[in-house]
Order: C-alpha cells, then sequence, then structure tokens
C-alpha cells in the first residue's frame, strides 16, 4: 500500500510538471501570435516602422550585437555624443546652495535636525517628519503609500528627501518653489500631521530646551513658524547622497564600473532616450510628467 501511494504521488506529480511544461509552450505561442498581428497590423506605420528601424542594430545580433553596438559608441565618440562632454552632464556639484535669506549655520542645522525628528510637531504628538522620511528608509517610508493622522493610507507615496536642495518645485504639483514655504505643508495639513501652526509655536514656546537652540539660531527673531520653517529647510539641505561607483566613474576612476556599465550609460544616453527625464547626478528633469496613470491629478 505504500508503495502505490508513492506511486501515485510520483505520478500526480509527472502530471502536474507535464501540464506546466504545456502551458508554458502555449503562452510562447501565444505571445508569438500577438507579435505577429501587431507586426501585420501596424508594421507598416510610419511611426512603429520608425522605431522597428531604431531597433534593429540590437534585435538582429541579440545580446552580443548589442554590446559591439554599445561599445563602438564609447570607442568612437563621433558616432554619438563625445563622452568627455557626456559625463560632464553628471558632474556632482561642489556645494550644497543655500538662499541669501537663510544662510546655512551649524546652529540652523540643529535646530532644523531637532525639529525633524521630533513627534511634538504633529497635533498626535506621534508623528515626526522622520516617521515618513526615514534614514533608514533612503528617507522615505517603505510603503507603497503613506500613512497619515489616525492611520489612513493617503492618496500618494512618500517621497525622499535626498537632495532637494538642488530641486526647484516642490510637493506633487510643484507648488511650493523652496524647501522653506514647502516644511510646514505637511505639519498642518489635516490628512499628514494634523498640527495648527499657531497651536504648534505655542506648544514650543512652552518646552524650555527649545528656548536656547532658537535663541542660537535666530538670535533677532522669536519662535514663529517662519523660524521653523528655515530651519527645516537648513537640515533637509544637508540631506545629500553619498558618492555612489558612478560618481567616481564621472570624476576620472575608471575602474569604479565595469565595461558593461559604461557601454549602458551611453545607450541611456543616446538610443534608449531614459536621460530625456533622468538626466544630471540626480537622474532627474525635476519636471512634472503624464506616466498615462489614471488619477484625479
Amino acid at each position: 500500500m505504500q508503495r502505490q501511494h508513492q506511486h501515485g504521488v510520483l505520478g500526480d506529480q509527472q502530471s502536474t510538471c507535464g501540464k506546466r511544461k504545456l502551458l508554458a509552450m502555449v503562452t510562447s505561442l501565444t505571445s508569438v501570435i500577438g507579435l505577429s498581428v501587431l507586426f501585420l497590423l501596424y508594421g507598416t506605420q510610419p511611426g512603429f516602422a520608425e522605431a522597428r528601424k531604431q531597433s534593429e542594430p540590437f534585435a538582429e545580433g541579440g545580446a552580443q550585437q548589442q554590446s559591439q553596438f554599445s561599445a563602438k559608441l564609447v570607442q568612437e565618440p563621433s558616432t554619438a555624443i563625445e563622452l568627455t562632454s557626456l559625463k560632464a552632464r553628471y558632474q556632482r556639484p561642489d556645494a550644497i546652495p543655500f538662499p541669501e535669506d537663510n544662510a546655512p549655520s551649524q546652529a540652523h542645522e540643529l535646530l532644523g535636525r531637532t525639529l525633524f525628528f521630533d513627534p511634538r510637531l504633529s497635533g498626535s504628538n506621534w508623528i515626526a517628519c522622520a516617521t515618513c522620511h526615514n534614514p533608514g528608509l533612503a528617507w522615505g517610508d517603505g510603503l507603497p503609500r503613506a500613512i497619515g493622522h489616525g492611520m489612513p493610507v493617503l492618496g500618494r507615496r512618500t517621497p525622499t528627501i535626498l537632495n532637494l536642495a538642488w530641486a526647484g518645485a516642490l510637493f506633487w504639483d510643484g507648488r511650493a518653489a523652496s524647501l522653506e514655504e514647502q516644511a510646514l505643508g505637511p505639519i498642518q495639513a489635516p490628512g499628514e500631521m494634523n498640527q495648527p501652526l499657531a497651536s504648534l509655536v505655542e506648544k514650543l514656546q512652552a518646552i524650555p530646551e527649545y528656548q536656547p537652540l532658537f535663541h542660537k539660531a535666530y538670535p533677532n527673531e522669536p519662535i514663529s513658524a517662519a523660524t521653523m520653517a528655515k530651519a527645516l529647510a537648513t537640515f533637509e539641505r544637508t540631506v545629500v547622497s553619498d558618492q555612489a561607483p558612478f560618481d567616481r566613474w564621472i570624476e576620472g576612476e575608471e575602474d569604479a564600473i565595469s565595461e558593461a556599465a559604461k557601454r549602458g550609460f551611453v545607450v541611456f544616453n543616446t538610443q534608449a532616450r531614459c536621460s530625456q527625464c533622468h538626466s544630471t547626478w540626480r537622474f532627474t528633469d525635476d519636471s512634472f510628467h503624464d506616466i498615462g496613470v489614471a488619477s484625479d491629478d
């Protein structure tokens, strides 16, 4: 009985394996038929034909042809953009930009850092700026969408604050032109930190430890929404990504990345046109694009 039972199990496994192989063959055949139909329907259209023509260097020879084509671009700058000038577009800046009316100082940064990690900035006294912008999660929260005041799931994902010192338009709709303008938005938003600014100023004024911090950072100004915004903005500007192997290669360290990565960099900026949106050392153009996702925005 035991042998018969084992034989039955093996038979079931073999049957299941056969079904899986058959399903894979059907799926593959369906893909081929679907692509063939698309070609018959649209292959003569100008846009499709042009896209097909541009992809031919890669499609005809497979991976080997793609590698040779990319290598040629690296070795022969005249066929595309000279690699040296291309790399110059990705050079990291030497210093962090600060506005003239909010010059950086250790006192500004310390006050901003303290405020950023203090949950008392929220109406519940549970949510800090760092709750959603966690340094251990690339200054985000690792969630598909953010969690707000009272634990509801909000409508958007929490963005990182890395390298925002160079950003020109903030919030998802770009309504804030500076970090000073942006800093107080989430604090007073009912769905996020739910803290009216007037109440927050009174709360901070009543905390003895904040008195010397504000006085040292802004000796001629009271504790106010404006000084909070300036301190938070100063700290956030100091949140800058570390130098990556790519940055070292841009600066001249040829062994920092692989040859395949170098070829990929050329394709990224030429044939693939990724750099149309993902440009400069931050790999963004700070613009707003319709990516085809249905939403109310």
